[in-house]
């Protein structure tokens, strides 16, 4: 075997490293970036998740969270406090998985997931009230996009399908 046949060699199996070296690295590229969608969904599910279970689970911020449904006037100035603390929780979370979708961070099923009951959300009337007075604090994009949800699902009420189907156990809703 002459040098020139051994560098030839040499250079074949030196591509051949290198392309076996870009494939991996590739691999460890597309596991990190899946891993990395992974932990956005997660962290903002936790988020969300935090928020339902303090209504779930506090009968006081559930009581405000219902009464807060029908519009903010009907809750107490520590109260309004407190709505506003869990809906700028809420929609902060919403609003990163906005930005995380738009980024490619988030998976679209994902955000589908978070999107609906948050859309849903913002049909009650102390939402919208919030909404109206504290969406200067998202971003420009967000805003745009939460009004363009609110516009498209105008006049439906969340709590309604709820009680028209299956009725109140307050005495308060359903008069004798």
């Amino acid at each position: 075997m002459n040098w020139d046949m051994a560098t030839a060699t040499a250079v074949i199996v030196g591509m051949i490293a290198v392309v076996l070296s870009l494939l991996y690295v590739a691999l460890q590229i597309k596991a990190a970036t899946r891993q990395r969608r992974r932990e956005s969904y997660h962290t903002v599910l936790s988020e969300i998740d935090d928020v339902s279970e303090l209504i779930a689970h506090d009968h006081s911020s559930s009581d405000i969270w219902w009464r807060a449904s029908k519009g903010i006037a009907n809750l107490t100035d520590v109260e309004r406090v407190r709505y506003f603390a869990m809906l700028f929780m809420l929609f902060r979370s919403w609003e990163k998985a906005f930005h995380y979708q738009n980024e490619g961070e988030l998976e679209a099923w994902n955000a589908e997931v978070v999107t609906k009951p948050m859309v849903d959300f913002t049909m009650s009337n102390g939402v919208q009230e919030y909404w109206a007075l504290r969406k200067r604090w998202y971003t420009l994009d967000f805003q745009e996009w939460v009004d363009k949800q609110i516009k498209e699902r105008s006049g439906v009420d969340v709590y309604d399908d709820l009680f028209r189907i299956f009725g109140s156990a307050d005495p308060k809703q359903n008069p004798s």
